[in-house]
């Protein structure tokens, strides 16, 4: 597990940094060992854990490595392989696992939103708070703004440690939800919460250079 949890902080703090074949690498070079990390005796928690296929896989598209019908259909074979094997309360973490970290634009959102009910719904539980940012990103995405910026505040307002983008970059999303929203000042709030965290970083970070751009364009002090 502690091989799947710092590839993907390594892909997160790569795109941060606007290194996206090399993300892609990472997940690449995760996926093609992940399988000489389990044994016969591997608990189905942390198996499943490194056979997601979410971060890995949107790794690769972005880089473009795979397409996205090759993406889906990796998804759509881990939750075959799944499902079956988990009760009722774990099936929404499913759902977050497989549709909720491969979404990377409205359609795919859409999509993973209409699946959903089929997994029973949200996770109530989230051993590590910043990853609503995922749910919110997803609602986002999807348009449903009212939701999206109750789960991005969730996730904004998670603690930053241990060494995590996540909170950060949700700054941004919920600056975008509200910005849609017509809530400026609040746009503007967490447009500049990102930039007091990483605005002079250097190298330079593509979340603040986002959260800069879309505070200049809407005259934010």
């Amino acid at each position: 597990m502690t091989h799947a949890e710092l590839t993907e902080s390594r892909i997160h703090l790569l795109w941060e940094l606007g290194r996206v074949a090399e993300a892609g690498a990472a997940a690449r070079d995760f996926r093609e060992r992940r399988g000489a990390l389990l044994s016969a005796g591997t608990e189905d928690d942390i198996r499943m854990r490194i056979e997601t296929p979410g971060f890995a896989l949107r790794a690769a598209l972005r880089a473009g490595l795979i397409t996205k019908a090759e993406l889906r259909a990796e998804r759509d074979r881990f939750v075959a392989e799944w499902r079956p094997r988990l009760g009722p309360g774990y099936l929404p973490y499913l759902w977050l696992d497989a549709y909720a970290t491969t979404v990377d634009d409205a359609d795919d959102a859409r999509e993973a939103l209409a699946a959903l009910p089929a997994f029973g719904g949200l996770p109530r539980f989230y051993y590590y708070d910043p990853l609503q940012d995922l749910v919110g990103r997803t609602f986002l995405l999807a348009g449903r703004l009212d939701e999206a910026v109750a789960w991005l505040e969730r996730a904004a307002a998670a603690c930053e440690l241990p060494f995590s983008t996540r909170p950060v970059t949700a700054r941004l999303l919920l600056g975008q939800a509200l910005e849609r929203k017509g809530d400026l000042a609040g746009a503007c709030a967490a447009y500049g919460a990102v930039l007091v965290r990483w605005g002079e970083a250097t190298p330079k970070s593509t979340t603040a250079e986002e959260a800069r751009r879309r505070a200049r364009d809407l005259g934010c002090s």
